[in-house]
C-alpha cells in the first residue's frame, strides 16, 4: 500500500473539526457533564484573575476557596494562555478540542513508536480518538487533557531508545499531565507506558525513566505543591479513606455490553441505568475497530509482544473497571493502604481503551500488509458480515421482548410500563443505527479484491464519520448566546452582596424536569442552573457566593459539613447560621417555610426555563461589613455538630459571641471593638483593630491552612470561627493586623520549575545536537 500515511488520519482529522465547527466559530459551547457545572465556572473566576495579570490563591467569589490549589481547575496548565488572548467560552472550548485533534496525531505516533506499520498505527489513532471511551471525555476539562497527551507520553518513553532527546521531551509531557489536574489517571498513564517497555524485547531504560520523571515532576512543582497544601483539609482527605466512596462508579459487569452495543447502559437524554451515572458515557470503540481487533486476536497474533501487550492493558482494564462489583477488587480496596486514594474504578478504563486501540490497529494492518493479504481481507470483511447479521437478529429480537425484561438492565428502581417501553424503542433505535453502519462497512471491505488501498482508505473515513454519528451525544454543545445574558434574578443581588443558594441544582441533584420540553432535557440542567444563579455561576457576575463548593470535594472541609447541615435544617435555623457568616441574600427554588418568613423579606422571584422560579430573599438585619471584631468567645471541637445548633437555636449571638475551633478558656462580658480596612485583595488584607478589653477579629472569608497572620509585625495564630471563617484574637488596644496567603512554598516551586525548564531544554538541545 503506497498511500501516503498522514493521508489515513486526514478525513478523520476532517469529521472532527466538522463536529466541533460551532465551537470552533464561537456561536455554540459544550455544556455536558462536569465541563460546564464544574470546570467553566472555575475557569471562569481564573480568566477575571489572568484579566487582572495575576493568579490568586483564594477565590473570593466563592467565599474564600482555594484557587490555586483546585487541580480541578487547571490553574497551571497551558492552555491558559488562552484566556489571554480570546474570548472565555471560546477558549474554554478550544482547550477540549485541540486535544481531541491532537490525541489523534498522538496516537499514530505511538502506534509507530510500538512496531505497527503506518497503516496500523494510523488506524488505531482513528480508532482511538473516535472510541466511545474518547468522546465521553470530551465532558472533563481535566481528563481530556490528562489522557489527550497520554499517547505522546508513551509514544516519548517507547521511542527513546533511538532518539535520546525525547527523554527530557517525555518529562513536558509528563508535567502537562500532572498539572491537568488528575493523578490517577496519570499513575495509569505511567503503568501503561511502563508495562510496554516491559514487554517490549530490550532492556528497561531505567536512567532515562528516572530523568523523564524526575524532571516532570520539578517542572509541575507549583501545581503540587499547591495541591499538596489544601488536600489535607479538604473533604478529599476524609472521602478518599471509604472504599465503599472511592469504589462509586464502578462498572456493572452487564454494562460491557457497552463494548458491542452503544448506549445499552442509557445516555444524556434518556437517563442512565444506574446511580450514580456511569463516570464514562461509552466505551463502544465502533464497529470497524471492533472487527479490526477480532481480526488481531486470530490465529495467534499475540506472539508479537505489541498485541501481548495491549491485550494485557485490555483485560487488566475490563478486570479492575469493575471495581466495587468484582470482588477481588473490592477486597483490595478495602484492605491495601493508600489504595482508596485512586477514586472511581471507572477510569481503569483508560488500559482497556489503549489496549483495543491497538489491537484493532494491529487487525488493521494485517487486512491491509499480511503475507496472505487476501485471506486477512477475506476474514476482515466475514466479520464485517457477521456483525451485520449480530445486529440484524439483535434489533429483531428486542423488538419482540416484552418490554418487562428491559427492568433487568436497571440498577435504579422499578420502571413504569411507558419508560420501559420507551427502553425498548431506544434499543431498538440503536441496533437500527448499527445494521446499515456494518453493512456499509463490509461493502466497503470488498473493494480491497480490487485496491487494498481504496479499501482501507475509505474504511477508515467512513467509519470514523458513522463512529461520530453514532456517539454524537457525547459532544452536544448548545448556544453561547444563552449564558451571555444575565439572568433575571441577578437584578436582585447588588454588587457587594454576599448570597447563599439553597436549590436542587446547587446541591448536585436535578432540577425537575417531568414533561415535554422543546429542547434536549440535557440542556434544561445547565440553562436552570444559570437561571437560579447556582453558586458557581456567581463569577460570571462577579457576585460573591457562601460554601460556594465544587463536587471535587478540594474545598474546605468545614465549608462541606456546615453545607451538609444547611442542606438538612429547616430554613429558620438555616437563616440564622448563614446570618452569622454575612450573608444577605438567600436564593431558593421555592418559597420559605412559613415559620421563617419573619426573618426576610422577598426581593423577587424570577422564572427558570426548567419551569420552576427561583426566589430571592433579602435577610432582615443582616451582619455588616467584611471584618468583625467581637468580644466574647466560646470554644468548640473541630466541626463539633453542637455549633451549628448553638448559632440556629440563638444560643450564641454571633454580633458579639464568636464560636473558635480548639482548646481554650470560654471568655464572656467583653465589649465589641472596631475595626477599619486599610487594604484588601484575594490573598492579603490588612486592617487596623481597636479593642477595650481583647477580642476576635473575624474576616468573612473561609480558614485556609494558606494564611499567614501577623500582629504588630509578629506572626500569630490563626483559627476557625463561627464555624468557616478565619478568626485572629487580638489583645487590647489597638494593633495592626495583617495576613496574607503564604506565596513561599509556591514561589519556591516556581523557582524549582524554572531550573528544571532550563536544564531539560538544554538536555533536549544536546541530545538533538551531540556535535
Amino acid at each position: 500500500m503506497k498511500r501516503p500515511y498522514w493521508s489515513l488520519l486526514a478525513p478523520t482529522a476532517l469529521a472532527i473539526l466538522v463536529a466541533v465547527l460551532p465551537l470552533v466559530l464561537g456561536g455554540s459551547t459544550l455544556y455536558f457533564r462536569d465541563l460546564f457545572l464544574l470546570h467553566l465556572p472555575l475557569k471562569a473566576n481564573q480568566a477575571l484573575a489572568f484579566a487582572a495579570g495575576h493568579l490568586p490563591q483564594v477565590d473570593l467569589l466563592r467565599g474564600g476557596e482555594p484557587m490555586a490549589g483546585n487541580a480541578n481547575g487547571l490553574p497551571f496548565y497551558p492552555s491558559n494562555l488562552l484566556y489571554l488572548a480570546a474570548d472565555l467560552f471560546w477558549a474554554f472550548n478550544a482547550h477540549v478540542w485541540i486535544h481531541w485533534l491532537l490525541t489523534l496525531f498522538a496516537f499514530a505516533w505511538l502506534g509507530r513508536a510500538a512496531g505497527l506499520r503506518k497503516e496500523g498505527a494510523a488506524a488505531a489513532a482513528v480508532f482511538w480518538a473516535t472510541g466511545g471511551y474518547f468522546l465521553s471525555l470530551l465532558g472533563y476539562y481535566n481528563l481530556v487533557a490528562v489522557i489527550g497527551v497520554a499517547p505522546a507520553f508513551v509514544a516519548s518513553w517507547l521511542d527513546a531508545e533511538r532518539r535520546r532527546w525525547l527523554w527530557p521531551l517525555s518529562a513536558f509531557l509528563l508535567a502537562a499531565m500532572l498539572l491537568a489536574g488528575d493523578p490517577f489517571s496519570v499513575l495509569l498513564v505511567l503503568a501503561a507506558a511502563t508495562s510496554a517497555l516491559l514487554f517490549r524485547p530490550a532492556p528497561f531504560p531505567w536512567r532515562g525513566a528516572l530523568l523523564s520523571g524526575l524532571g516532570a515532576a520539578m517542572l509541575a512543582a507549583p501545581g503540587l505543591v499547591e495541591l499538596a497544601r489544601v488536600v489535607p483539609t479538604s473533604m478529599r482527605a476524609i472521602s478518599s479513606q471509604s472504599s465503599a466512596v472511592s469504589l462509586i462508579f464502578s462498572w456493572p459487569p452487564a454494562s460491557l455490553l457497552e463494548l458491542v452495543i452503544p448506549w445499552s447502559q442509557g445516555n444524556l437524554e434518556s437517563g442512565f441505568r444506574s446511580q450514580p451515572p456511569p463516570l464514562f458515557s461509552s466505551l463502544f470503540p465502533g464497529v470497524l475497530a471492533l472487527a479490526a481487533a477480532l481480526l488481531a486476536i486470530h490465529r495467534g497474533v499475540l506472539s508479537a509482544w505489541q498485541a501481548r501487550w495491549a491485550a494485557t492493558l485490555l483485560g487488566a482494564g475490563l478486570f479492575l473497571a469493575t471495581g466495587g462489583y468484582n470482588p477481588v477488587v473490592r477486597l483490595l480496596y478495602e484492605h491495601l493502604p493508600g489504595l482508596t486514594q485512586l477514586r472511581y474504578p471507572s477510569k481503569y478504563a483508560l488500559l482497556l481503551a489503549i489496549g483495543l486501540a491497538i489491537l484493532g490497529g494491529l487487525g488493521f494492518q494485517r487486512f491491509v500488509q499480511e503475507e496472505d493479504e487476501e485471506a486477512a481481507q477475506r476474514r476482515l470483511a466475514r466479520l464485517l458480515a457477521g456483525l451485520t447479521l449480530f445486529y440484524l437478529f439483535a434489533m429483531l429480537l428486542v423488538a419482540r421482548l416484552p418490554a418487562g425484561f428491559f427492568q433487568s438492565f436497571y440498577l435504579l428502581g422499578t420502571l413504569s410500563a411507558e419508560e420501559l417501553q420507551g427502553e425498548k424503542r431506544l434499543w431498538v433505535q440503536v441496533l437500527a443505527s448499527l445494521v446499515p453502519a456494518a453493512f456499509v462497512l463490509f461493502l466497503i471491505s470488498l473493494l480491497a479484491r480490487r485496491s487494498v488501498a481504496l479499501s482501507a482508505a475509505l474504511l477508515l473515513a467512513a467509519g470514523s464519520v458513522l463512529q461520530l454519528d453514532q456517539m454524537q451525544e457525547t459532544f452536544w454543545h448548545d448556544e453561547v448566546a444563552r449564558y451571555r445574558q444575565p439572568p433575571e434574578a441577578i437584578a436582585a443581588l447588588p454588587e457587594d452582596s454576599l448570597s447563599f443558594h439553597r436549590t436542587r441544582t446547587a446541591s448536585s441533584s436535578s432540577p425537575p424536569l417531568d414533561g415535554e420540553f422543546p429542547i434536549e432535557k440535557s440542556k434544561l440542567i445547565p440553562r436552570c442552573a444559570a437561571d437560579e444563579l447556582s453558586p458557581l455561576f456567581g463569577a460570571f457576575w462577579q457576585r460573591r457566593f457562601a460554601l460556594a463548593q465544587t463536587a471535587d470535594h478540594l474545598d474546605s472541609l468545614e465549608g462541606h459539613f456546615l453545607l451538609m447541615q444547611l442542606y438538612s435544617s429547616r430554613d429558620r435555623e438555616g437563616l440564622k447560621v448563614v446570618r452569622a457568616l454575612g450573608v444577605d441574600r438567600w436564593l431558593a427554588d421555592r418559597e420559605i417555610q412559613p415559620d421563617a418568613a419573619s426573618q426576610v423579606e422577598l426581593a423577587g422571584r424570577y422564572p427558570t426555563e426548567c419551569r420552576g422560579e427561583v426566589f430571592v430573599y433579602r435577610l432582615a438585619n443582616a451582619l455588616p461589613g467584611r471584618f468583625v471584631l467581637v468580644g466574647d468567645v466560646r470554644r468548640i471541637a473541630a466541626r463539633d455538630p453542637a455549633g451549628f445548633w448553638m448559632l440556629a437555636s440563638g444560643n450564641v449571638d454571633p454580633r458579639t459571641t464568636a464560636l473558635l475551633f480548639g482548646p481554650g478558656k470560654n471568655i464572656a462580658g467583653r465589649p465589641n471593638g472596631s475595626v477599619r480596612t486599610i487594604a484588601e485583595s484575594s490573598d492579603f488584607f490588612e486592617v487596623e483593630v481597636d479593642s477595650p478589653q481583647g477580642g476576635v477579629l473575624i474576616a468573612r472569608r473561609n480558614w485556609l491552612p494558606l494564611y499567614r497572620a501577623f500582629l504588630d509585625g509578629e506572626e500569630t495564630k490563626t483559627a476557625v470561627a463561627n464555624l468557616l471563617h478565619l478568626g485572629i484574637e487580638v489583645p487590647a488596644g489597638r494593633h495592626l493586623v495583617r495576613v496574607e496567603a503564604d506565596r513561599r512554598p509556591l514561589n519556591a516551586a516556581f523557582a524549582v520549575s524554572g531550573i528544571a525548564a532550563v536544564l531539560l531544554l538544554a538536555a533536549l538541545f544536546r541530545f538533538r545536537h551531540p556535535r
